[in-house]
């Protein structure tokens, strides 16, 4: 299901952009740590049933993009790989940590979704939850998770975005700079809606959402998957 209010506007196969596996390491990387350490308790309230419906029924190898502190691993499957690509150094000491008490198994990589360092075809679902919003270029990021996948394979996501014409909308374009500081990178106005209309997907569903979240810039979301 899309939008109402804004109406949505082909990946390549295999990945061009520059690789990296540089950790990040400065001081916006350090607050956006603590930031989400500090928002995680509220996370897991307004965002625990709709994780359960999208990350649960996931089984395989999933590769989750950004997986931060690791509040995910309370939703993946027993016996599921679960491959993390996190770049923030801050927060890998606590995600490793968790993964120890996963019924599964972690591997941790460390690089950038515009060239996600893993073979073509080589997972059976991607997850994001409030990460797209950073990525310096979606569209590459969506064809990377796309390329990644096995045919048939899902993108799960929940993803903040730009809000339906009206107070809350001006209110993310006035904190936007600010936030892309205090974010490590993160926008508040992307219509990350349309990059994955956009990114060549067999099937995709998603509904719009506004979560109650002590600061609402970024409480209107999308929920859903993408099938390749």
């Amino acid at each position: 299901m899309h939008a109402p209010h804004d109406p949505p506007t082909a990946p390549h196969e295999t990945s061009t952009a520059p690789r990296s596996s540089q950790l990040r390491t400065g001081w916006r990387a350090k607050i956006l740590a603590r930031v989400t350490a500090s928002d995680e308790i509220e996370m897991r309230e307004f965002l625990d049933a709709d994780k359960r419906k999208l990350l649960t029924p996931l089984h395989g190898t999933i590769l989750e993009i950004g997986p931060g502190t690791g509040p995910n691993f309370a939703y993946y499957a027993a016996g599921a790989h679960v491959i993390g690509l996190e770049p923030n150094a801050f927060v890998q000491p606590t995600l490793v940590k968790k993964a120890k008490a996963f019924a599964g198994t972690f591997e941790l990589r460390t690089g950038s979704v515009e060239a996600i360092p893993l073979p073509a075809a080589s997972v059976d679902a991607v997850v994001s939850t409030m990460v797209l919003c950073s990525v310096p270029d979606a569209g590459r990021a969506l064809a990377e998770i796309r390329r990644v996948l096995k045919p048939g394979g899902k993108f799960a996501f929940i993803e903040h975005v730009l809000a339906p014409p009206g107070g809350l909308r001006l209110l993310q374009y006035v904190a936007a700079p600010a936030w892309h500081v205090c974010g490590d990178g993160c926008c508040p106005v992307r219509r990350t809606y349309e990059d994955i209309d956009a990114a060549g997907f067999t099937r995709v569903d998603y509904r719009f959402t506004r979560y109650g979240f002590t600061v609402p810039v970024s409480s209107t979301c999308i929920v859903g998957s993408a099938t390749k």
